[in-house]
């Protein structure tokens, strides 16, 4: 079965979500930090291997592996992300061109997608 964009971000959040508490007890941010990508780049490791079994499995054309690729790499990313300021803030220097940037670089990557 192939997930849609919403459906991959959610499957992300949900097992985020459920992580948060146990990762948000560790002592400092930078090993709360690394908690999360890590939790989140393994199951996006175990995400691509269901993908590659399936898609042999069903026969998928190389366009379709490729798109259903995508979808959970951007997935991953994003919620990598949105948990990762959960447990590390981002720390904007105000007025800084580089924060602005910043800002508008998240913004733009999240809407491009949605």
């Amino acid at each position: 079965m192939k997930y849609n964009k919403l459906q991959w971000i959610n499957f992300f959040r949900v097992l985020a979500e459920e992580k948060l508490p146990t990762i948000e007890r560790l002592k400092t941010r930078e090993q709360k930090s690394k908690a999360i990508n890590q939790l989140i780049k393994n199951y996006l490791a175990d995400s691509l291997e269901n993908i590659k079994s399936k898609a042999k499995k069903h026969n998928w054309k190389k366009e379709e592996i490729l798109h259903e690729i995508l979808l959970v790499t951007y997935a991953s990313y994003i919620v990598m992300l949105e948990y990762r300021n959960k447990v590390w803030p981002y720390e904007y220097e105000s007025g800084s061109c580089g924060s602005r940037f910043a800002r508008f670089h998240l913004n733009t990557l999240y809407v491009l997608w949605i």
